[in-house]
């Protein structure tokens, strides 16, 4: 199903009395049955495939209707069956008391928030609310229309979060935020920003985030060494808050090659694995995955999948950016597709040993980099003009090599 028919489905659900559409359904089945048999065995399948899909995205996509479905008789059964977004660890962190209970009501422009609950660990907080527009519950709109963004501060005034996951439990919104740091449970301060012309502003509202129902992190010392091609990792600790986990580990230091990303894998249980990239600096990485006290099923068994490894030695060229002549470039290196525009200029390099280059500039800052998917050992460089001041510039390449790892994991459990 294409989202113009998702959209239709959408607004004919709306159109219509919520609680009308029970009758609805019963009208379609048996209008269904008084149709000719042949006719009922040609359109059926398709037919029933179509709705199956519409009612299942709804169900899962639109709060207001999967609301609805879970409250209606006829559709309760079909609903429970494939809501994937009933979580039973939110419920045993309501169970347990983790779930601190709020008043804050915000407005700004034709935007009401009302947070009712917030659940904290070391890793997340998150938000659970009800957010209207113009008094309908809102469920999003089209670009440019963005919805209002959420501000979530400390004392300093300083963003407390990185990222943002959005979906919803039993009605609410639910907006669960990764931290920039371990969570000190200091008074937090939220408002919104309405996505109106004139970014309209709510009053803040103060979070007094209650240390005494936060999610106690459980944490692992591991000194566990793991070799992948050569080249060695140390897993350092692991840290366990309530719905994720944070992995750490450091390369050694008297490694060959730099190991410059690295992809995971995880299976929790009988749960299906998910490919996630650690985020990492020269020299320390964390490795974030979704699998918490509250939420895990099995140990927790982690697989590499991939990592680029950089060598340390670089390798310095010069380039005459009138000319276009680099200089220092070794043997299995070959220089193609030059071009020269009024403000921009490109070059490409071609490896003959298979890998390909990271860059940096020491006069200026590389404009891009890109890699050929069909030829990974081309490497595309992409220069604005208009940023050249010297006319001879110095580019340091570090040499490259992706890796496909097959077979190495290990266990973690707690």
């Amino acid at each position: 199903m294409n989202n113009n028919n998702l959209d239709r489905w959408q607004e004919t659900i709306k159109s219509q009395r919520i609680e009308g559409i029970d009758d609805l359904i019963r009208s379609k089945i048996e209008n269904q049955v008084r149709r000719p048999l042949y006719f009922q065995w040609k359109v059926v399948f398709t037919g029933m495939v179509a709705v199956f899909v519409s009612f299942a995205l709804l169900v899962n996509l639109n709060p207001r209707f999967n609301a609805f479905a879970h409250n209606n008789d006829i559709l309760r059964p079909i609903a429970e069956m494939i809501d994937f977004t009933n979580r039973n660890d939110v419920e045993d962190a309501f169970d347990l008391d983790y779930a601190q209970q709020t008043d804050i009501h915000l407005v700004a422009g034709d935007y009401k928030l009302d947070l009712e609950y917030v659940i904290s660990d070391y890793f997340t907080i998150s938000l659970f609310y009800e957010l209207t527009y113009q008094g309908e519950p809102y469920e999003g709109f089209t670009p440019p229309k963005t919805g209002p963004e959420i501000e979530l501060v400390d004392s300093d005034g300083e963003r407390v979060w990185t990222s943002a996951h959005n979906t919803y439990f039993e009605g609410y919104q639910w907006m669960e935020l990764e931290l920039i740091d371990l969570n000190a449970f200091e008074p937090l301060t939220i408002r919104i920003i309405a996505d109106d012309d004139d970014k309209t502003e709510s009053e803040s509202a103060t979070i007094q985030n209650s240390p005494y129902k936060k999610v106690e992190m459980i944490k692992q010392e591991l000194n566990q060494a793991i070799e992948i091609d050569g080249q060695r990792i140390i897993l350092d600790s692991l840290e366990v808050g309530a719905f994720v986990s944070r992995l750490k580990f450091h390369a050694d230091p008297e490694n060959s090659e730099r190991i410059d990303q690295m992809t995971f894998s995880y299976q929790n249980g009988k749960k299906q694995a998910q490919t996630v990239s650690a985020s990492w600096t020269p020299n320390d990485y964390t490795y974030l995955f979704a699998v918490g006290q509250l939420n895990r099923s099995g140990p927790v068994e982690v697989k590499i999948v991939e990592a680029t490894f950089i060598q340390k030695e670089k390798i310095d060229i010069v380039m005459d950016t009138d000319t276009l002549q680099i200089e220092g470039l070794p043997n299995e290196v070959q220089v193609i597709d030059q071009s020269k525009g009024e403000d921009e200029f490109r070059f490409s390099l071609l490896n003959s040993k298979g890998n390909y280059f990271s860059a940096v500039s020491k006069e200026l800052g590389i404009f891009g980099v890109s890699h050929s998917l069909e030829n990974p050992s081309r490497t595309d460089f992409y220069f604005k003009s208009t940023e050249l001041t010297p006319r001879r510039i110095e580019i340091e390449l570090h040499e490259s090599r992706d890796l496909k790892i097959e077979g190495q994991k290990f266990r973690l459990e707690w």
